[in-house]
């Protein structure tokens, strides 16, 4: 992402935003995924703001939480794609 070479965690923030909403229509892990980046994201625009490093460290923590979710789905991803059919649970959001 363009944003992040120029140190724009703001431009970040509204790029994951409008992913989530795009990944409303997929899978729940998915729309998790994003929904915990975004405020992944805010809480680190929020920390380069404020005097308290509070937001950075709980920023922080929800990238760690973000990047064993995105894990998850990998791994859900691949043994789906292995045994022909879902191993571990990863359920639509909608009904077609």
């Amino acid at each position: 992402m363009w944003e992040f070479r120029n140190s724009n965690v703001f431009g970040a923030t509204v790029f994951t935003t409008l992913m989530l909403v795009g990944a409303l229509r997929t899978t729940t892990g998915l729309a998790l995924l994003f929904a915990v980046v975004t405020v992944t994201f805010f809480l680190l625009g929020l920390g380069a703001l404020s005097a308290s490093r509070a937001p950075t460290w709980m920023g922080g923590v929800l990238g760690l939480i973000a990047a064993a979710i995105a894990r998850y789905l990998c791994l859900a991803g691949v043994t789906a794609s292995s045994f022909g059919r879902p191993i571990l649970p990863n359920p639509p959001l909608f009904k077609p």
